[in-house]
């Protein structure tokens, strides 16, 4: 598998959207409010994502970086330019990482939507900045369909961001 070329993250950045809502976008940040969610039904998330290419050729036998890892590079992190990440056939994995805030005096519930539904391997860490606590979530078209937290064509994770807290968000792709 070493030799075949691997898909990146196309429609990686995601979507944070809201049930019921009117679709529109807002794309500000970092670390990007959110508080409007519930009104606005969709925010793009691009503009507050740095992504981060992990090359696949590491040391022979050394495993994938993790999220602690990651996070604790000081270097290497690039801004996304675009509205989603596209970095066509490649054999790397992709980190990509948004700070959000919630500044209301209500939680706030959305969905966050990956918008392409042909990635292998999806984890999501979301991370309250105040607390340190973490969520986990796992997808990717390797899994069956119903063992996704979503169901739904694309690989969607329901996440509640509580009032008056800033949350990192770190998503992991590796596909081929």
């Amino acid at each position: 598998r070493a030799s075949e070329p691997r898909e990146a993250a196309g429609g990686a950045a995601g979507t944070l959207s809201a049930p019921n809502a009117p679709a529109m976008t807002l794309d500000r940040g970092p670390p990007l409010d959110i508080d409007q969610l519930a009104t606005l039904g969709v925010i793009n998330l691009s503009s507050a994502v740095l992504f981060l290419r992990e090359p696949v050729s590491r040391d022979p036998g050394s495993e994938p970086l993790d999220v602690d890892e990651v996070l604790a590079l000081g270097k290497g992190w690039e801004v996304l330019d675009q509205p989603y990440l596209n970095q066509g056939f490649q054999k790397d994995l992709y980190w990509l990482q948004a700070t959000l805030r919630s500044p209301g005096d209500t939680p706030v519930r959305g969905l966050l939507d990956i918008g392409y539904g042909l990635l292998d391997d999806i984890r999501l860490t979301v991370i309250d900045l105040g607390s340190g606590e973490r969520r986990e979530f796992e997808a990717g078209d390797k899994r069956e369909f119903f063992q996704r937290p979503v169901h739904y064509p694309n690989f969607a994770f329901p996440l509640v961001f509580e009032p008056r807290t800033d949350y990192r968000i770190v998503l992991r792709i590796d596909t081929s």
